[in-house]
């Protein structure tokens, strides 16, 4: 009959809106989720990283329309895999990130990292 009183969410003016948001989202979501096995019809839970992650732009559209040349010119300079031409030369997924160093990672060894945002 009687229940133990629940602990309070955090406040986000205390720890940030993501953390607040997060903590959020285990208390009072996941468990649903998991009561009504949501995730055998859906999408798992959210994890960490999903909520940890940087903003992220995604460009489409027809080839030679400047997909290509607004990140170059975001980028000021070319990135690897950067091909400019008039008929369809980029025919890759690219996600393009900040580091110190430049380098090119294969999509699936970054579709594996548990690190990485979008899994």
């Amino acid at each position: 009959m009687c229940k133990a009183p629940e602990k309070p969410l955090p406040d986000p003016a205390v720890v940030g809106a993501m953390l607040a948001l997060k903590a959020a989202y285990d208390k009072k979501v996941v468990p649903s989720e998991k009561r009504y096995l949501y995730h055998e019809f859906d999408t798992p839970p959210l994890n960490e990283e999903e909520f940890k992650g940087k903003p992220t732009i995604l460009l489409l559209g027809q080839y030679s329309v400047g997909k290509t040349s607004m990140i170059s010119y975001l980028l000021n300079g070319n990135y690897p895999g950067a091909d400019i031409g008039p008929e369809p030369t980029t025919d890759i997924f690219a996600h393009v990130d900040y580091s110190e160093k430049t380098q090119t990672i294969s999509g699936i060894t970054l579709a594996s990292d548990k690190n990485y945002q979008f899994q």
